[in-house]
């Protein structure tokens, strides 16, 4: 916040010093309402990659030729790691 650098003993100009008070205020302001969108961006895009993981580990266990066509626990467990997985790509990906 304003005079934070100016208490804590720094001789500096402080950010209301170079700035008007409100200029600095509302530059903070727009500063947070982007990084919280591009947060909730980054978030939507994880969860859309989740459920296409998990739908495609469930997918390839239910449907591959070859395989037993039962759905089972660790049928399950796998597609959750494989939606984690791609989870963490995709958030990855967004935050480059």
């Amino acid at each position: 916040m304003c005079g934070a650098n100016y208490l804590a003993g720094d001789a500096s100009l402080s950010p209301c010093e170079s700035y008007g008070t409100e200029e600095f205020l509302m530059i903070e302001q727009r500063t947070q309402e982007s990084s919280g969108a591009e947060g909730r961006a980054a978030s939507v895009a994880g969860g859309m990659g989740f459920l296409g993981g998990f739908a495609t580990g469930i997918g390839f266990f239910a449907f591959f030729p070859g395989l037993p066509h039962v759905v089972d626990w660790g049928a399950i467990l796998v597609a959750v790691g494989v939606g984690g997985l791609v989870r963490w790509g995709v958030r990855w990906w967004v935050g480059r």
